[in-house]
């Protein structure tokens, strides 16, 4: 399984180690192993964006110019009521999203960023992502590393 460190509004579908761990002491069982699985991961997130780039973004891409053609009234209701929403989204796939994921750096930032504990993200990435850079992804550089997905580690690694 995975967990997160710390409650986070980004996901809820992982547990919380600390309750988690607390929860299974109480039921008698104890923790056999534990291991960094980003080598394991790398692979994903690389498949994740070639699939993304090959059928998702064509497929968000022809629906909506379909939308906007065939029914416009209904597109303007629902630009109007989400715009920020959408304004967020078309921002991200098309300025935030890396170009090709470069699997080492998204390693060395991953294990830089968690390498000392209790760090913020200003004092942790200092070296390979300016201050600057992380606000640019509107991202606040006081955060510690664990709040973060991994889309928004993957968008940390595409800058340079």
């Amino acid at each position: 399984d995975y967990f997160r460190l710390q409650p986070t509004q980004n996901y809820r579908s992982s547990r919380i180690e600390s309750q988690f761990m607390a929860q299974a002491a109480v039921d008698g069982f104890e923790l056999s192993a534990s291991d960094d699985i980003t080598e394991s991961v790398l692979p994903t997130l690389e498949l994740g964006k070639i699939l993304f780039d090959r059928y998702a973004q064509p497929v968000v891409d022809i629906a909506r110019t379909y939308i906007s053609r065939e029914f416009p009234r209904l597109s303007r209701i629902v630009r109007f009521f989400y715009r920020r929403k959408l304004d967020k989204l078309q921002y991200y796939i098309y300025t935030k999203a890396p170009e090709r994921l470069d699997a080492e750096r998204f390693r060395r930032l991953v294990t830089q960023a968690f390498s000392a504990r209790r760090k913020t993200l200003r004092n942790a990435l200092k070296g390979m992502v300016s201050v600057e850079q992380i606000r640019g992804l509107d991202i606040d550089p006081g955060l510690r590393p664990e709040t973060l997905s991994p889309a928004q580690f993957a968008a940390l690694a595409a800058l340079r």
